[in-house]
């Protein structure tokens, strides 16, 4: 079913499609003059999602240049570590109050770059090398809106993502959602990935724990 766009969001779909960005920082320049109301929104959320989906998404539109998503986020919801493939420029627009963390490749072992709050009305830039996880660590339901483009036209975006799972010392590669498992790629393209630094081990599994007890997502990833 075809959805219906808030008028706040056939704003921002004008303003980039009239600015086309080379990078996420000129996105994200647009995006905060073209702020969607979080109102016209929430009635696309997807807060019913499955357990074994670790956050709601909802494609809201797509050009042969980019995509937009408004994921839904229940309190405990996070995503997998992951980078974003072939996605070449695009942002994430914070509508309520998240965890975010950055890392990054350093002798290939995963470091924890940066646990700063993502806060409401914030963007953060994402690219086929930025590396990071979110989620709702509160106790209310949460919105954000991300956008991902490329500067070839026609090709796929946010495809051949990196998603790292901690918990088996494994990497998948996924063609689409960055969920903290999903047993369909798991049973069948994991790759071994062993080289978490302690620190950031202890960190992930401080924020996620919830999530994968609540829904027993430890024995589903094996």
């Amino acid at each position: 079913m075809e959805i219906k766009l808030p008028e706040s969001v056939i704003r921002l779909v004008h303003a980039i499609e009239d600015g086309v960005p080379a990078n996420s920082k000129e996105l994200s320049l647009i995006v905060k003059h073209n702020i969607p109301e979080r109102d016209e929104l929430l009635h696309l959320n997807d807060f019913d999602h499955l357990p074994e989906l670790s956050y709601g998404r909802r494609k809201l539109y797509e050009n042969p240049i980019f995509c937009i998503y408004l994921m839904s986020w229940c309190p405990g919801d996070f995503t997998a570590i992951h980078d974003h493939g072939t996605t070449q420029w695009g942002c994430v627009l914070a509508l309520d109050d998240f965890e975010h963390r950055l890392y990054q490749l350093t002798d290939n072992t995963l470091v924890l770059k940066d646990n700063k709050p993502f806060l409401k009305g914030q963007t953060a830039s994402v690219y086929s090398d930025v590396i990071h996880m979110m989620g709702n660590n509160g106790d209310k339901n949460a919105l954000s809106l991300h956008m991902y483009g490329t500067n070839e036209p026609g090709k796929k975006v946010a495809q051949r993502s990196r998603i790292f799972y901690p918990e088996i010392n494994k990497m998948a590669i996924s063609q689409g959602a960055a969920y903290l498992y999903n047993p369909q790629i798991c049973n069948s393209q994991l790759h071994n990935f062993s080289n978490f630094e302690e620190n950031t081990l202890d960190d992930y599994f401080s924020l996620v724990g919830k999530n994968m007890e609540r829904n027993n997502s430890f024995n589903l990833l094996h």
